[in-house]
């Protein structure tokens, strides 16, 4: 805060914290938005103009373990339809289904390359070897936060609602591959394994949240029995 033209910071925010808010480098949403109402000004405006005038900044990428494919064959159709509801609808959650075998990790990672430049961060996650929901937000948060949260949340919702800030505060893309590994088979599929519920109220939270970013979802089971 600011009073009679010296700075007052709050018990919980460290001093470097604040050095960096005035040097204009990374801090998280939370206390950008802090700070900002603390001085009377409109984060919403700041971010804007930030996002103008920075448009040639380099992407955070994150492709950890994703495969690579030298060549790309076809698809245009599906790959310009996709670029549109991502880049012009401003869709929050997209689903790229089909059965085994057709190619969508081969898709998820040339939509990367074809619009990686309209985003902050772009991070790929396989869940192929069905990682927990809580690994996937740490791990999703840390990176979006460049590594600066560091003792997170507690309970999932409040992860989750720290997830969806970033997606509010930056561009951000979170593509989500092979999501039928947290899917029952055979006389239950459709319907979550024990202990991944919980990626159902995820997918939701961020379909119904009002943020900038997108979530991109790529299984071989039907939208329905994901959300």
């Amino acid at each position: 805060m600011v009073k009679n033209g010296k700075k007052q910071v709050a018990d919980t925010v460290s001093i470097g914290t604040w050095k960096r808010f005035r040097k204009n480098t990374g801090v998280t949403p939370k206390y950008f938005q802090a700070f900002c109402k603390s001085l009377g000004l409109n984060w919403e405006e700041i971010v804007d103009n930030i996002q103008s005038e920075s448009t040639t900044m380099p992407v955070s990428l994150d492709l950890e373990n994703s495969p690579v494919f030298p060549y790309f064959y076809g698809r245009n159709q599906q790959l310009e339809s996709s670029k549109k509801w991502i880049l012009q609808d401003k869709c929050n959650l997209i689903f790229l289904l089909g059965r085994g075998g057709i190619g969508k990790t081969l898709f998820s990672i040339r939509l990367i390359k074809e619009i990686q430049n309209n985003f902050d961060y772009v991070i790929w996650r396989s869940l192929e070897t069905s990682p927990t929901i809580e690994y996937i937000l740490e791990d999703s948060i840390k990176f979006f936060s460049q590594q600066q949260e560091t003792t997170l949340p507690s309970t999932l919702d409040e992860k989750i609602t720290k997830l969806i800030n970033y997606f509010a505060f930056s561009r951000c893309l979170l593509i989500l591959d092979n999501a039928e590994s947290i899917l029952h088979s055979g006389c239950h599929i459709g319907k979550y394994r024990e202990g991944y519920e919980s990626y159902g109220y995820l997918f939701q939270r961020i379909a119904q949240s009002s943020h900038q970013s997108c979530l991109l979802i790529t299984s071989r089971e039907n939208q329905k029995q994901l959300i």
